[in-house]
């Protein structure tokens, strides 16, 4: 039943006190505003990170070099730690549980041209396993293989805008584009729903790459899928695999 003298007297509340009222009103709609800022930021976050590595294959575990940071038998801090074809091959023989495998060595802005057209990008020399790591989806020819590797082939995978940029709607599978001058065969195209940034990369065999682009058995990652184990016997494989590698490279255990 609707009581009159009830809204009347909160009515002659809310006139009696204005500015308390206003108050009020403020403080609960800004909490209110507040509440929608945080919860929208917090669930943008969680899209961003989510579309940050939908492209990488869950269950992996990825391993970079860096600088040191604690000293250890007589090494200085800060020295630089270099991997190589052999700690890669150390890993993959000496840890149980790897499914997919690959190391990654980078050649940044490289200079490639095709005709009158020419663009800089990002050179990733890897393992054919790699297309498991980036859940990498051919669209054109074909990705790179085990033969690519042991002949020392020059032939890359390029991503579709590279394709794009290069080409400008002609099949590139067949062609050949110069890499630093270099000639090397187009065998694929790509696509990788990760950004843009990532459809600019072209991807080589990582022997090739090391033998034309630097004359050395540099790794810069080494990267594994750990098919279905769970969390725990993940964590205990990254941890062993730094063990490992912390004594092949001379870093403290605890760097």
């Amino acid at each position: 039943m609707f009581d009159i003298d009830k809204w009347q007297e909160i009515f002659y509340t809310i006139r009696k006190n204005k500015l308390r009222t206003l108050l009020t009103g403020f403080s609960v709609s800004w909490g209110i505003f507040m509440l929608i800022i945080l919860l929208g930021t917090g669930q943008g976050l969680r899209n961003g990170v989510s579309a940050e590595f939908k492209d990488d294959a869950i269950n992996s575990i990825w391993i970079s070099s860096g600088v040191t940071s604690i000293e250890y038998k007589g090494f200085q801090v800060g020295r630089r730690v270099q991997m190589d074809n052999d700690d890669y091959s150390e890993v993959i023989r000496s840890i149980d549980g790897i499914e997919h495998k690959t190391a990654r060595y980078n050649r940044w802005s490289m200079q490639v041209n095709y005709g009158h057209e020419s663009g800089t990008y990002h050179m990733r020399a890897i393992h054919p396993d790699h297309v498991f790591l980036e859940n990498t989806e051919i669209i054109n020819g074909r990705y790179l293989d085990e033969a690519d590797l042991k002949e020392f082939r020059k032939v890359i995978c390029i991503g579709d805008l590279v394709a794009s940029d290069l080409f400008k709607g002609k099949d590139p599978v067949g062609e050949y584009v110069n890499v630093w001058g270099i000639p090397f065969k187009v065998v694929g195209v790509f696509y990788d729903e990760g950004s843009q940034w990532e459809q600019r990369v072209i991807y080589a065999p990582i022997t090739t790459a090391q033998r034309v682009f630097g004359g050395t058995d540099n790794v810069d990652q080494i990267m594994v899928t750990t098919g279905d184990l769970p969390l725990e016997a993940t964590i205990a494989m990254a941890e062993e695999m730094h063990q490992l590698l912390a004594e092949r490279l001379q870093v403290s255990p605890h760097d």
